[in-house]
């Protein structure tokens, strides 16, 4: 359409406008809904930082309202101007300083709070091949972590490789994870719905108590 139109037209703004319009309507005519996060969707860098990025921005859904949300993405995520953000949600360059500033601050009231804790998780009932499993995590044994396993397991390391069978799977993954945990402090695990899906959890406890 942009050939038909008789004015001059600045068109990121307008791709933007078109686009955050529509995303708006979209929020206020249904409530927000978390979708569960597909494994192949996670780029190939840090999976942390990833995972706080996705915790982040289900904060800012749940606290922000949807103009509020998509002022904030606009000016900080994609670096964009007062009056540039102005033109595209069709406000005044005042309003949108205005709402920025009421965001910012809403977000400084909430910044000590721990999202885990806000979180509603799902701890799941342990079986107890589950168990032995967590066990075997807890006790630093992989011996005891393979007694559970198929022999014909697959072991599907994220944006590694695959292993086939039990034999593969003991002789790399379960050998690297000894290495590595032999070295930490206590191993603190869970087993909790995560995005949908059953998840087993394996934490370090410092010294201080924390876990990571």
């Amino acid at each position: 359409m942009l050939a038909k139109l008789y004015q001059p037209v600045e068109v990121r703004p307008y791709l933007f406008k078109i686009a955050t319009n529509q995303w708006i309507d979209q929020m206020r005519r249904k409530k927000y809904v978390s979708h569960p996060l597909e494994e192949h969707l996670l780029p190939d860098k840090s999976l942390q930082d990833e995972l706080q990025l996705i915790e982040s921005l289900d904060l800012l859904m749940r606290v922000l309202t949807p103009l509020q949300y998509v002022v904030l993405i606009l000016t900080d995520a994609f670096q964009f101007s007062g009056k540039e953000v102005a033109k595209i949600v069709g406000t005044t360059e005042g309003a949108i300083h205005t709402n920025l500033s009421r965001t910012r601050e809403k977000l400084r009231k909430i910044r000590h709070v721990n999202v885990k804790e806000k979180a509603d998780i799902k701890h799941l009932h342990t079986n107890q091949v589950m168990g032995v499993l967590l066990e075997g995590f807890r006790k630093k044994d992989p011996q005891l972590i393979a007694s559970i396993l198929d022999e014909n397991i697959v072991t599907d390391i994220t944006h590694a490789g695959v292993e086939i069978g039990i034999n593969e799977t003991k002789k790399n993954s379960l050998k690297d994870w000894e290495s590595i945990v032999q070295d930490q402090h206590v191993i603190g695990t869970e087993y909790i719905e995560l995005w949908g899906r059953p998840v087993a959890i394996e934490m370090e406890r410092k010294q201080d108590n924390g876990f990571i």
